[in-house]
């Protein structure tokens, strides 16, 4: 019985320090997801920008104010008068509502200004994010090179001592190592840069975090590079309505604009000479009204201007199509390219490299080629481990490339 309850206990602890440690390395781990959430939620510039919607929503609130009144007091010597009154401007038209409406547009290009700095931040997160897992795995690599490295340079050391090979083979190999180390840390500089920039980014320390490089499901990148059509959420030609928006507004509104406001004066009238008659108050109203003529001044410039604004957006969309069009083009090539180069690598060429090499090894050994064989076997591995983790690289910037362009980013 002792021995089954000692059973129990232990597996109930084994499974508790599994599921700690599990859970303990969960939390350690960063990933996409993850980098989103900090950046929205801690990134400084973000925090500033949103801001900015005050100030929009502020002139929403001027939009919608009306005209203070004002106090009338007038006093006339010659004719021994006093007025008091309010005075009051009625706007004629459609103006409130029109600049209520312009103030709402000026809001959604604030609005798409803030979702620029939030899709490029994200862009930018991410490709460090990734640029720090290349070059955490090009460190690894480069320790793995190190010891291959270091295992030839034994070798040359014992045919040196032998006789078989001369001192310069020996001291070419010593100088590949040399090379190698100095590339390390080199490394070393690009991937602290890296994470001290990522870091800032998300106000994160992410140097000791472990680096998940699985994509979101949100966006289907061989979906993607089928699409032919521009995508409707592409911010760029968001914008650009939303700009050809605001103007046919603010059009409407200067053309409204032209219509004079109403000035109404209302009060009460008296003279100091007959301020009492037949023991009455010698008091009446009065009521004054003006308005501006529009003869000469119909505000032509400012409907020049926004005609001329928006025929130059309209010529705009042309150019920014042709540019996203290009830009599309270039980041779906990329793709295809540094997707098949890294195909070839992980399935053809790498294998074969790293079997040439073995063989090159087991021949120096036993006395059948020379060390110079060796030698560029083994910098045959180094050049393609390298090139092999550069072009995985590409091939992951060219798909958040994609998901750029194509608004699922």
């Amino acid at each position: 019985m002792k021995k089954y309850f000692k059973c129990i206990v232990m597996i109930f602890l084994f499974t508790f320090t599994f599921l700690a440690e599990s859970l303990k390395a969960e939390e350690n781990t960063i990933n996409e997801k993850i980098i989103i959430e900090l950046l929205l939620n801690k990134n400084a510039k973000l925090k500033a920008n949103n801001k900015k919607l005050d100030i929009s929503n502020a002139e929403i609130i001027n939009s919608k104010l009306f005209y203070n009144p004002s106090m009338i007091l007038d006093f006339s010597l010659p004719q021994n008068t006093y007025r008091l009154g309010v005075s009051n401007t009625l706007e004629i038209g459609d103006k409130r509502n029109l600049r209520i409406s312009l103030a709402e547009e000026k809001k959604k290009l604030a609005d798409i200004s803030l979702l620029y700095d939030i899709r490029d931040l994200k862009v930018k997160a991410l490709k460090e994010f990734y640029k720090i897992i290349y070059l955490r795995n090009r460190k690894e690599k480069y320790n793995e090179l190190l010891v291959i490295s270091q295992n030839i340079l034994d070798l040359t050391d014992k045919k040196f001592k032998s006789g078989d090979i001369p001192k310069l083979d020996k001291d070419n190999i010593e100088i590949k190592n040399i090379i190698l180390n100095n590339e390390l840390i080199k490394n070393d500089y690009e991937l602290l840069l890296s994470e001290n920039i990522l870091s800032e980014l998300v106000r994160t320390n992410v140097k000791n975090l472990k680096f998940d490089d699985s994509f979101l499901d949100n966006c289907n990148v061989e979906k993607l590079v089928k699409l032919k059509d521009k995508p409707i959420n592409n911010l760029e030609n968001i914008e650009l309505n939303q700009k050809l928006e605001t103007f046919a507004k603010q059009k409407e509104l200067v053309i409204e604009n032209i219509k004079p406001n109403l000035n109404i004066s209302y009060g009460l009238d008296t003279t100091t000479e007959k301020l009492f008659s037949n023991g009455i108050l010698n008091i009446g109203p009065f009521v004054a009204l003006s308005f501006e003529l529009n003869t000469y001044n119909k505000n032509q410039g400012l409907i020049y201007e926004i005609d001329a604004n928006k025929e130059y957006l309209e010529k705009e969309k042309t150019v920014i199509d042709s540019f996203y069009d290009l830009e599309l083009r270039n980041a779906k090539n990329n793709y295809f390219s540094s997707q098949l180069l890294k195909n070839q690598y992980e399935n053809n060429l790498l294998p074969q490299i790293k079997t040439n090499l073995e063989k090159n090894k087991i021949s120096f050994e036993t006395g059948k080629t020379d060390i110079f064989k060796l030698i560029v076997a083994n910098q045959n591995l180094i050049d393609a481990e390298l090139e092999y983790l550069k072009i995985k690289f590409n091939y992951q910037e060219s798909i958040i490339e994609l998901r750029k362009l194509e608004g699922c980013i």
